[in-house]
């Protein structure tokens, strides 16, 4: 029977395995199987054993008297406990053990087996997380062999067990003044000790409130002193402390004193001054934005920093030196990432007092610039595997949220070592390294936005800066030029607004004479005219504030060159489109509101936030005034607005080109609904005589000027594939999501701020030409624009007479070389196109193309004057050419029409091939964010790409990139897709 039995089993294996072969599957499919089911059998047999051996040892703890056969049960115990995890621990019985280790723990008379009910303590925490609730009510004791130390070891242990739980239950252990007494004997434990004591403290300090503040108060000074130890840990964790208690306190401008009474500023300036870095990258973007907040919400500390010369630890973050920001050439910046940029270049602007809410400044309060700690945050998270909603620590949430209210579309995150991108398109998180991608969603918070204590109680800051100018003009002669050099080559737009205004601050609080010798070898014309021509109404507004505030106090120089850099011709760009857009909106029956809005007329009632009315108090005062003592003193503002809230769920508009047409005269009284302006045409005059060289003028040909949304901002690789979208353009939310009618509602109100920006644009921009150069003569009879007539009319000659163009190119040459013409001249004088059209024309044979060529070179070159010269080689070059000059021009007009900066990096030769590998190994170690677009004529194989960015090697083929849509799902391989 038990043949049969054995037979009947070994036709049913044998039957079992050729069903799967049949179905494709391995003939070792089932003897892999089998012996899995052997792992799992003898897993539980294992899991059974442990657990019963437990049941035995708790049984002879408790039963058992003798000190030594508990000793022995402990240690045994511990090394269960040190090798188990939630899977073999499964069965513990934490409710049973828990109270007997903590009554072995308190057997002062046997230090023995204090230490080994602590250590399975500890044990049982790291190998059943679960078991901090039970293990918690041991506290009380844990501290007690803290406050009074008769073992170091049962102490050291002690503190490796608060810290486990102080990660779950740092409520408990704060208010049973846990901190006092961890920090008691820091001095005298190891080092491991001590990085466990801090960990207790910042866990403590992370969900601290301020009626807790007492029991941390005592340990302030010994917390502060570990900034300058030698161990990074203890350093991280000492900032950690620092950044919550200053983060959770914010609102209490006598605690923050108190925090940074013991010498707290001066040992964070130190600290940034370490080389190599002590702290990591996230900790020192964590110590920048403390100091920030201290600044923001108690002004005096903002004094002391300054007198304590934080301008030139501010210089040294940057360009690593502070007297190389000083030299008359641009700073090399270090490299940083946005986040470290934010944080310092935030630093730098609440060094200032705040800038007024009225007046020019009234415009703020619809674009949130009014402070970034005032208004309300979203709570950022991801979705881990589990399907669970995981939120962002503090400094990324907070990243997050600036570039997601800035407009960007992606914003790039460095965590653990790993580098994640935020795609706000498409809502997901993904990492870098792997590709994996994690959904990501933005809630609004339910805490209110915490006030601005700044502007009810008054700027500390103004009184003291009039008192004592020195103090502010210290800070903008050593930093403006940086945050200039910032703003340049920052591709994060949250960073570039920033920048903006913190120069704002500069400006406005700065003296004539500071800001004449500050803005010398600043091209701040020329970027001002770029910025008037982006897509970004912020940056235009920006713009906008600072032409007003360097003509109010530095008319006689930048009276000039504005004309000669572009900036009044952008002007009469952005009022000439708004002017088109309203009479197309006018030709499409649209409503347009009247040219008398609320702008104007004082206060503008927008509904905002969670669809509620919101006031906005502008005022109708648009000039600038001098700053005075009380200047900073804003007037009683109305209820901030609130971006994060009212941008919620803006789907993206589509927006086709603009046509241009006439202007009605009818039509010019009416408000604009565009700003876009682009390009550099029209008139442009030039300073005769200057000898301030590129004095507030024209870009040197390495320094660019860029916009956020330019022509060139594609360059960055962030933003490649994606088109220009402003902040309420932009999706904030996953796009799959629907809109309900509160939400379309909101968005409404959205496009009605921006109608209200422009209408401001618009109107001040009117304002600007008609209070700074109304009666100024008009055309080329301008004063300044004699070198500019003269380039006109030396290129208008060129090509018409072969006996007279030597003569002409003479003239443009000398013009290039002994006057400073700005490249917004040399584009709007023709030269560019009149030289193409010179090396190009196909209008004239041969011969005489050959004629113009020689005369060319000859003249920006040097010889040779005849035609036997040409053979000989004999070539007496002039020294500097003339051509050098043509180039470096050249070169300037590039980036002014490009508006974003290029920078060329020279490879050093590193002998027989030494350069091509040096260069291959750059191009490897660098990748291109692209997003994909299926080509029209592409008709087989692929479908359009939704998966947001993807990172490309330069050099990667494209077979490999068709061969990851195709994996990705997002096709299948056919004949006709590998033609296309």
């Amino acid at each position: 029977m038990a043949s049969s039995d054995t037979e009947s089993e070994e036709r049913e294996v044998t039957r079992l395995q050729a069903v799967l072969e049949a179905r494709g599957l391995p003939s070792q499919f089932l003897n892999s199987f089998t012996s899995r089911m052997n792992q799992l059998s003898e897993r539980a047999a294992s899991t059974a054993a442990t657990g019963k051996q437990i049941q035995e040892l708790m049984q002879r703890i408790e039963t058992s008297a003798d000190e030594g056969e508990i000793l022995v049960t402990l240690i045994e115990l511990c090394q269960l406990l040190v090798m188990g995890n939630e899977e073999s621990l499964a069965g513990f019985p934490i409710r049973q053990a828990v109270p007997v280790l903590t009554r072995f723990l308190q057997m002062d008379h046997n230090f023995d087996i204090m230490h080994q009910a602590c250590r399975a303590l500890t044990y049982l925490l790291e190998g059943l997380p679960r078991s901090s609730q039970a293990v918690s009510e041991a506290v009380p004791v844990l501290l007690e062999k803290l406050q009074s130390i008769e073992c170091m070891d049962v102490a050291e242990q002690s503190l490796r067990a608060l810290e486990l739980l102080s990660r779950k239950h740092s409520k408990t252990i704060l208010q049973r003044n846990g901190v006092a007494t961890s920090l008691m004997f820091m001095d005298f434990f190891s080092i491991t000790a001590q990085r466990s004591a801090l960990a207790i403290t910042a866990n403590c300090c992370l969900s601290m409130t301020i009626e807790e503040f007492c029991f941390i108060q005592e340990s302030l000074p010994l917390i502060t002193s570990r900034l300058t130890n030698q161990d990074k840990k203890l350093v991280e964790s000492a900032c950690q402390c620092l950044a919550r208690l200053v983060d959770n306190c914010q609102l209490e401008e006598r605690i923050l004193k108190e925090i940074a009474v013991h010498g707290l500023l001066t040992d964070v300036q130190q600290l940034l001054f370490v080389t190599p870095p002590v702290i990591s990258t996230s900790m020192l973007v964590t110590v920048l934005h403390m100091l920030v907040v201290m600044c923001f919400n108690c002004p005096d500390l903002a004094i002391i920093l300054l007198k304590l010369n934080v301008a030139e630890t501010i210089s040294y973050l940057l360009i690593g030196t502070s007297e190389k920001g000083r030299t008359g050439g641009p700073p090399e910046l270090i490299t940083r990432s946005p986040q470290e940029l934010f944080e310092i270049v935030s630093l730098v602007g609440e060094l200032m007092p705040m800038l007024p809410n009225d007046g020019l400044f009234a415009i703020d309060a619809l674009l949130g610039n009014t402070s970034s700690l005032t208004k309300h945050s979203g709570i950022w998270q991801w979705k881990d595997n589990n399907d669970i909603w995981r939120s962002y620590n503090a400094i990324d949430n907070r990243i997050i949220e600036m570039a997601h209210q800035s407009g960007e579309t992606v914003v790039s995150l460095t965590s653990m070592g790993r580098a994640y991108v935020i795609d706000f398109n498409i809502m997901q998180q993904i990492n870098e390294d792997t590709g994996t991608t994690r959904q990501v969603q933005r809630k609004v918070s339910s805490t209110g936005a915490k006030p601005d204590t700044a502007s009810v109680k008054g700027d500390s800051r103004a009184d003291v800066l009039y008192e004592n100018s020195e103090l502010a003009n210290g800070l903008t002669s050593t930093l403006f030029a940086v945050l200039f050099e910032v703003y340049c080559s920052s591709a994060a737009l949250f960073v570039r607004h920033k920048c903006l205004r913190t120069l704002l601050r500069m400006l406005f609080y700065g003296s004539a004479e500071l800001l004449s010798s500050v803005l010398q070898m600043v091209p701040v014309s020329s970027h001002l005219a770029a910025m008037l021509s982006s897509n970004d109404l912020q940056t235009v507004v920006s713009s906008i504030q600072i032409c007003n505030i360097l003509m109010m106090k530095l008319p006689e120089i930048f009276s000039i060159y504005f004309r000669r850099q572009g900036v009044l011709h952008q002007m009469n760009k952005l009022i000439q489109s708004t002017a088109i857009d309203l009479s197309a909106k006018k030709k499409a029956g649209l409503a347009v509101p009247l040219q008398g809005s609320a702008v104007d007329r004082g206060t503008a009632t927008v509904l905002a936030g969670n669809a509620a009315g919101v006031t906005v108090q502008l005022s109708a005062a648009a000039a600038v005034e001098k700053p005075t003592k009380d200047a900073a003193k804003p007037s009683s503002p109305g209820t901030q607005l609130r971006l994060s809230d009212v941008l919620k769920r803006k789907k993206p508009i589509r927006k086709s080109p603009k046509k241009t047409g006439k202007v009605d005269e009818d039509n010019s009284e009416l408000s604009p609904s565009s700003t876009t302006a682009s390009g550099t045409e029209g008139s442009s005059r030039s300073l005769p005589g200057s000898s301030h060289g590129r004095l507030f003028g024209a870009r040197d040909s390495r320094i660019g000027g860029m916009t956020p949304k330019s022509f060139l901002a594609s360059l960055n690789p962030t933003r490649w594939g994606r088109s220009s979208q402003s902040v309420s353009e932009r999706p904030l939310v996953a796009r799959k999501a629907p809109l309900n009618k509160s939400t379309s509602d909101i968005g409404h109100h959205v496009v009605n701020n921006r109608e209200l920006v422009k209408q401001w644009i618009s109107d001040h921009a009117s304002k600007f030409i008609k209070k700074f150069f109304d009666g100024d003569v008009e055309g080329l009879s301008h004063p300044s624009l004699a070198v500019f007539k003269r380039l006109c009319s030396s290129v208008g000659f060129i090509g018409q007479d072969s006996q007279t163009d030597a003569m002409y190119l003479q003239q443009v040459a000398n013009v290039l070389g002994l006057n400073d013409v700005s490249p917004f001249e040399v584009i709007q004088s023709g030269l560019i196109k009149k030289l193409l059209s010179y090396f190009t024309s196909t209008a004239v044979d041969s011969a005489t193309m050959d004629a113009q060529l020689k005369t060319f070179v000859r003249i920006f070159i040097g010889q040779p004057k005849s035609e036997a010269e040409w053979g000989s080689g004999q070539w007496e070059i002039l020294s500097p050419p003339p051509l050098l000059h043509l180039i470096n021009k050249l070169m300037a007009c590039f980036h002014h029409l490009e508006q974003f900066q290029i920078k060329v990096h020279d490879l050093r030769d590193a002998g027989s091939g030494g350069r091509d590998l040096q260069i291959t190994q750059f191009f490897h170690s660098q990748q291109i964010k692209c997003n994909l677009q299926l080509h029209p004529n592409c008709k087989g194989g692929v479908r359009m790409w939704k998966g947001g960015t993807i990172s490309v090697d330069p050099f990667a083929p494209l077979y490999s990139i068709e061969r990851y849509i195709i994996l990705k799902g997002f096709g299948q391989l056919k004949l006709s897709f590998l033609k296309c």
